[in-house]
């Protein structure tokens, strides 16, 4: 019964991933035709719109790695490495 059970929790757990993992390729999908459409006719406002976007974005990020790096130095280090060394 307990292995029933967890099976059925892990394809469970596969399908909520396998949802969002379907959501999120439609939207950058969108995202990408829209970026393009963008830099192909020239549409000088979406184009600065994401470049500020990703720049706040990209400028958000380092500060908060500066502020985690400066506080919890060897538990960040751990986490970033396990991210990129993968499962």
């Amino acid at each position: 019964m307990v292995s029933i059970y967890c099976r059925s929790y892990s394809y469970l757990c596969y399908d909520f991933t396998w949802y969002f993992r379907c959501l999120y390729f439609n939207y950058s999908r969108g995202l990408i035709k829209l970026l393009s459409d963008a830099f192909h006719d020239f549409d000088i406002k979406k184009i600065f719109i994401f470049a500020g976007g990703a720049l706040v974005g990209l400028l958000s990020f380092s500060h908060l790695l500066k502020w985690l790096f400066k506080h919890y130095h060897n538990i960040t280090l751990a986490v970033l490495t396990g991210l990129f060394l993968g499962p």
